[in-house]
């Protein structure tokens, strides 16, 4: 019977060791463009009667 308590607290530190041997975080901070739509630049004075945002008219399809 003893030698079954041992096994278990063996197996018990065998598990504990290899969870805490995870890798450690790492955080980067980059600068990175990204492409967006190429759209032409919107009118910069609102129009009250067009209630389109970003304040240019789409015509259709």
């Amino acid at each position: 019977m003893k030698g079954y308590k041992y096994l278990i607290v063996i197996l018990t530190f065998t598990l504990l060791l290899f969870s805490c041997s995870h890798q450690t975080a790492t955080i980067k901070e980059i600068k990175k463009t990204f492409t967006t739509y190429m759209f032409s630049d919107p009118d910069p004075v609102a129009h009250p009667a067009r209630n389109i945002y970003p304040y240019f008219r789409f015509d259709g399809y």
